[in-house]
């Protein structure tokens, strides 16, 4: 169980609706942002909570840690780990998909995750692939300017990216308590 005060369930669960409902419509690009925006939230309050050390976590110019940092955080902590393994054995079918590695950052270059491409089931990524995976669909998407135009690939990414949030949010939250 992880420990997590100063959480807005609201908000998680208003995006998760959102998301939902956009899956159901087939809009997998709104339905990834909405998905995206709770688990944003999530993993900020994480590392607002339990401070992420500024020797191992990069930080900007204004000695925040990043944002992919924060990230990064979450998916080293062993309990996240283990609430990860867990997802992946109940959500199987969800995390099966098969989706085109990697994705490519359209601000660095760099193919995230590094060292899988083709076709690839999400389930097979480690928690910290996955994420950061799901991390540079994001940024492409609202800093990158991509666009979806690709729909053999980039729709299908979306939806896949899109379904896994949906699931993983709602398995984190049952094992996420506000209170000791």
């Amino acid at each position: 169980m992880i420990f997590l005060p100063n959480l807005d369930r609201g908000l998680i669960a208003g995006g998760l609706e959102f998301a939902r409902y956009y899956v159901h419509d087939g809009d997998s690009f709104a339905a990834f942002f909405f998905a995206y925006y709770p688990f944003n939230h999530y993993y900020d309050r994480f590392a607002a909570h339990k401070k992420p050390s500024p020797k191992r976590y990069q930080r900007d110019d204004f000695g925040r840690v990043r944002e992919r940092e924060k990230l990064r955080f979450l998916a080293d902590q062993d309990y996240f780990q283990t609430i990860y393994v867990q997802f992946q054995r109940e959500f199987e079918p969800v995390t099966q998909d098969e989706v085109r590695l990697p994705v490519i950052n359209m601000m660095t270059g760099e193919s995230v995750p590094h060292e899988v491409s083709g076709d690839a089931k999400l389930s097979t990524l480690s928690a910290w692939d996955l994420f950061d995976t799901l991390y540079t669909i994001r940024n492409n998407l609202f800093h990158g300017q991509k666009r979806i135009d690709d729909h053999d690939r980039d729709w299908p990414l979306c939806a896949a990216a899109a379904q896994v949030l949906i699931a993983f949010l709602d398995h984190l939250l049952r094992n996420t308590t506000e209170s000791l």
